[in-house]
């Protein structure tokens, strides 16, 4: 949902809300491969940090503000 309340707000098109959605959740689903199968994030921290995913790539659209190469 947090994408799609981003994706109204900046008037996205339907493509961009569908790109911004698939990278949202496969981002989620990459990360939470990568934890172990006992870690202490449950799934609702992963799919936040795929939905911030998306939604940085809402406002920008480029890399280095999906992966907070700025913030590092």
């Amino acid at each position: 949902m947090p994408v799609v309340v981003v994706a109204e707000h900046f008037g996205a098109d339907d493509e961009r809300l569908a790109r911004a959605l698939m990278l949202s959740h496969l981002s989620a689903i990459y990360i939470h491969n990568q934890l172990p199968r006992l870690s202490a994030l449950c799934a609702a921290t992963t799919a936040a940090m795929g939905a911030a995913a998306g939604m940085a790539w809402l406002v920008d659209g480029r890399y280095e503000t999906i992966s907070m190469r700025s913030a590092v």
